[in-house]
């Protein structure tokens, strides 16, 4: 097992694939960065990270028992802003959905703007 980064998808995704929690790639830097793929199909760093709220006490040792719940309790997710990602290549971006069914898609970026997104598993059913 190796590292990973995640990534939001805000473009147009088939239904069923919403309930998808998390989805992973390691197709860009692999170091745990959070992406997003915006509406417009740019390709961004969304510079997600964990911080104690104002007014948090002092946090206990990382490794006792209660640091866990002073995370759970105490932390909160801060956002942005976003760094536009001047990529092209292909990101493969996958994750399960709620009723375990596998999900991946593979999009097609070309300096930072992703321009196809192709739906790999489940394969989709041909429109008659």
């Amino acid at each position: 097992m190796g590292l990973f980064d995640n990534i939001q998808c805000e473009m147009p995704m088939p239904e069923g694939s919403e309930s998808v929690r998390e989805w992973q790639t390691k197709d860009l830097d692999c170091s745990m960065r959070h992406y997003a793929i915006r509406r417009d199909g740019s390709l961004v760093d969304t510079h997600l990270r964990m911080e104690p709220r104002p007014g948090a006490p002092a946090a206990p040792d990382m490794f006792s028992p209660e640091y866990s719940a002073y995370r759970r309790e105490w932390w909160e997710q801060k956002q942005g802003p976003d760094t536009p990602i001047h990529y092209t290549g292909s990101v493969t971006f996958y994750g399960e959905a709620a009723d375990e069914q596998w999900w991946e898609f593979c999009a097609f970026i070309e300096n930072g703007t992703c321009f196809r997104l192709i739906q790999i598993e489940p394969t989709p059913v041909p429109a008659p």
